[in-house]
């Protein structure tokens, strides 16, 4: 099966590029920046603007992976006239061009922060009405949108939304948190009882694969994650643990922690269920999260 990646040299990119070419695929992965590029196979394409030149590129392609967009943005800086033409805009020419040049399913990259930035006291699921709070996740579900309106029966159209997504290369708050913790920096967390869904870079790999395989036409929005959630003192202990330290917590009045700069967001709980797409495409992670928090403590290492 040839899968054509785009965003091939980011975090994500990366590890579902090379996941999918141990799988057996043709992958065709497109970066914007050369430099930046891990992969002597890789095409660069300097300007996602004219993607109504690429039709030579999806030549004999069945899959097409959507992973390119600016990511972690920050709502002080943020230029929405920019971001929306990177992750709306081009990612509709993109979907516009794959149509038709007649590939048959379309593997978009979504967020669980399109339905919302915490879950409160439930679960966010597929069956869960889009109420986004952030730029980023307006952006996502103003991408799922317009998706919807460019395929037509013939394409099966994919949106997965996942949590935070964490391994080798991560990078944000994740990152943040590893130096931390491998410095022994104490943290006020110990009184913490939050609940955060969190999906390995290598389950959401395997995710992706079992999307492309799949024979069924399906198209709609799935939400993902590793399992059950972890309160962040169970993250913090589990990740000292794959670096070889002693997690440092101690307890902090709530009401005050959550005052702090970001502090709601530490002590909220966000909380995925993702049954329906077990369920549907008959898949369980293949990866724990202990699995994933020492993989990606090995790259840590050896920064």
């Amino acid at each position: 099966m040839k899968i054509m990646i785009t965003g091939s040299n980011g975090f994500i990119g990366q590890y579902v590029s090379d996941y999918l070419e141990k799988k057996g695929h043709d992958v065709l992965r497109i970066v914007r920046d050369s430099e930046r590029s891990v992969c002597e196979k890789a095409t660069v394409i300097n300007d996602f603007s004219t993607v109504e030149s690429w039709d030579y590129l999806f030549r004999g392609v069945d899959v097409v992976v959507h992973l390119a967009g600016l990511a972690h943005i920050s709502e002080k800086h943020l230029n929405m006239q920019r971001a929306r033409l990177v992750n709306v805009n081009q990612t509709k020419d993109i979907a516009l061009a794959a149509q038709r040049n007649r590939v048959s399913k379309f593997i978009y990259l979504s967020s669980a922060k399109a339905l919302g930035e915490s879950s409160g006291r439930i679960s966010l699921s597929d069956a869960t009405e889009p109420i986004p709070q952030s730029s980023y996740g307006i952006l996502k579900i103003e991408a799922e949108t317009i998706l919807r309106t460019v395929f037509n029966k013939n394409v099966s159209f994919m949106f997965l939304r996942p949590p935070l997504v964490y391994g080798p290369l991560v990078k944000a708050n994740f990152l943040t948190l590893m130096r931390i913790l491998n410095l022994g920096i104490p943290l006020p967390f110990g009184s913490l009882k939050n609940s955060r869904s969190l999906i390995f870079v290598g389950n959401l790999a395997d995710a992706i694969n079992c999307c492309a395989i799949s024979n069924d036409k399906k198209s709609g929005a799935y939400t993902l994650c590793d399992g059950p959630a972890l309160d962040i003192p169970t993250v913090c202990r589990k990740l000292a643990k794959s670096l070889n330290k002693s997690s440092r917590l101690f307890p902090f009045p709530l009401r005050l922690l959550s005052a702090t700069p970001g502090g709601a967001k530490i002590t909220s709980s966000f909380v995925i269920n993702d049954s329906n797409f077990r369920s549907e495409f008959n898949w369980s992670p293949p990866f724990d999260c202990d699995h994933g928090f020492k993989e990606t403590a090995i790259w840590f290492k050896k920064l």
